[in-house]
């Protein structure tokens, strides 16, 4: 979801959906670094049917969940490995949305943030 453009005409409320957008975003790309340096799968790309990549996702991070649990570290080299992956498999946007229902789901989470 793209954030409100930065402009001085910004409401407040739009500069904090902007700040929690960003928090969020921030968040998940933590979640998907930790989840490539375990899995290479993820790292270069779900193959898979596109209605089955919520339940790898999902797969994924449950299993990732348990092996911290059970102290499994992710290894130095792993980290090495994602990172020279990660800069040979840029993945540039989605061909296009409707961009007018975008549009309505992000002013639905700023009037819901701003409350």
């Amino acid at each position: 979801m793209k954030p409100y453009p930065h402009s001085v005409t910004n409401t407040p409320e739009q500069k904090k959906f902007n700040y929690r957008l960003s928090k969020c975003r921030r968040v998940v790309e933590n979640a998907f670094g930790h989840l490539k340096a375990r899995f290479r799968r993820i790292g270069k790309g779900v193959d898979n049917h596109i209605k089955n990549v919520n339940t790898v996702i999902s797969c994924a991070c449950v299993l990732h969940n348990f092996l911290i649990a059970e102290k499994d570290l992710i290894l130095e080299n792993w980290l090495v490995e994602m990172h020279r992956d990660s800069r040979r498999n840029i993945q540039y946007g989605t061909n296009a949305v409707d961009r007018s229902e975008g549009e309505s789901i992000r002013n639905a989470l700023k009037e819901y943030f701003s409350e």
